[in-house]
């Protein structure tokens, strides 16, 4: 699945049936949650940590190019190598960086926008989505909206044989985004909607 976090309000969905643009997290409880909702708050299973790759290992673009453009129809690695794309802070449970792309626009944005795809590593079509959306961006700077563009959030699951929807720990990434009312409304929001 991919995600705009500024496609819809928290708690909105975009449209019947699709999912909301801002998930709950699905973690246990914090010490901040009531007792009553912190009995039936989501639980997430882990699993053993996998091992990370060794250093340095996917941590250069063609390299990571060359990886996950095996697992995907529709992009090449010559234009995965040519999106512009940086290594960026964050790193999957096995260690690979999560790229990203940054278009800023002329002048001062009105608006920014971030775009995640690859949240779930069996859907491959989320992936080639960002990097076409990559491409689109960089012609419309003049709208005034900054992207940040992360096409590959999970690749421990996009690159685990076969791919899989969960990370290297088994967590579902798409019902762990942090929201300002988890402690209030995750319990409520899950139960009627997951």
């Amino acid at each position: 699945a991919s995600h705009t976090a500024a496609s819809a309000p928290a708690g909105k969905t975009q449209a019947k049936g699709h999912a909301p643009a801002t998930r709950v997290v699905a973690k246990p409880a914090p010490k901040t949650m009531p007792k009553a909702a912190a009995k039936t708050a989501p639980r997430v299973a882990t699993k053993p940590v996998p091992p990370k790759l060794p250093p340095g290992a996917l941590s250069d673009l063609p390299s990571w190019c060359r990886s996950i453009t095996e697992h995907l129809s529709g992009l090449s690695a010559q234009r995965c190598q040519s999106a512009g794309l940086q290594a960026g802070d964050g790193r999957s449970v096995r260690g690979v960086p999560l790229w990203h792309r940054d278009v800023t626009p002329n002048g001062q944005p009105r608006v920014r926008v971030l775009v995640l795809g690859g949240i779930h590593g069996d859907e491959m079509a989320s992936v080639n989505v960002v990097f076409d959306w990559m491409e689109r961006s960089i012609k419309t700077t003049q709208d005034r909206i900054q992207w940040r563009m992360v096409p590959l959030v999970n690749p421990d699951g996009l690159m685990n044989k076969p791919s899989t929807r969960v990370n290297a720990r088994g967590v579902d990434l798409n019902r762990n985004f942090p929201t300002p009312d988890w402690a209030r409304a995750a319990t409520s929001y899950w139960v009627s909607r997951t």
